[in-house]
């Protein structure tokens, strides 16, 4: 059973950007606070490090040293994908799960994610997906949206993955043997288990067959 951790005193974030002249018009996503006296900070760089140390982009004061030196980061990669990372020892939890257990203690950020430190009881921030288009919540959870294809007067059309698949592609991209996936892991992925994938893969390979 967790334990919640009182961090509102100590709260102190900051933001990184010092020329707000180089800044875009509007932030690509913004943290809300879940806390009083905790104020909402604006994301539009592509990488934020959170945690006690001063010199990190959002800067976190706490009383104990149990929030580490650098906690977190968040992150927006090329496409457009928003992540979160757990660097820290003693945990930081989307929504109630802790970060260890997603790949590398890595993932794809949402609309309306909870991010909580230390403990599941210790709500900091709601990230707010400022770029994202919401389709439906069922679609929303299940798809994170990447780059845009083409827009015109009838709407846009964007690439959409799953977060199983975004996390595996990484993970086969890593240019170091020994901490790429294995072939084993890659096999085994719960992305090549999703019942929708398996489908998809049948129809394909009964189409191929077929062909032939």
């Amino acid at each position: 059973m967790s334990q919640s951790v009182d961090l509102t005193p100590s709260l102190t974030p900051r933001y990184a950007d010092s020329l707000a002249a180089t800044l875009p018009a509007s932030p690509w996503g913004r943290l809300r606070p879940r806390r009083a006296f905790i104020p909402s900070v604006d994301l539009y760089n592509t990488r934020y490090v959170l945690g006690r140390d001063n010199n990190c982009d959002i800067h976190i004061d706490v009383l104990s040293n149990k929030l580490s030196k650098r906690h977190l980061v968040i992150s927006r990669d090329e496409t457009h994908v928003p992540y979160i990372e757990d660097l820290s020892r003693n945990g930081t939890y989307l929504n109630g799960r802790p970060l260890k257990e997603c790949n590398n203690k890595r993932t794809a950020l949402r609309d309306g994610d909870i991010i909580s430190l230390l403990a599941q009881g210790n709500e900091v921030y709601q990230f707010k997906n400022e770029s994202q288009t919401r389709v439906s919540d069922e679609f929303d959870s299940k798809y994170v949206l990447t780059r845009l294809l083409g827009q015109g007067a009838f709407g846009e059309v964007q690439v959409a993955v799953t977060e199983e698949a975004v996390n595996l592609i990484k993970e086969m991209l890593v240019v170091d043997p020994a901490q790429r996936v294995s072939v084993d892991d890659l096999l085994n992925h719960c992305w090549l288990w999703d019942k929708d994938i398996r489908h998809t893969y049948a129809m394909l390979s009964t189409n191929n067959i077929h062909r032939h």
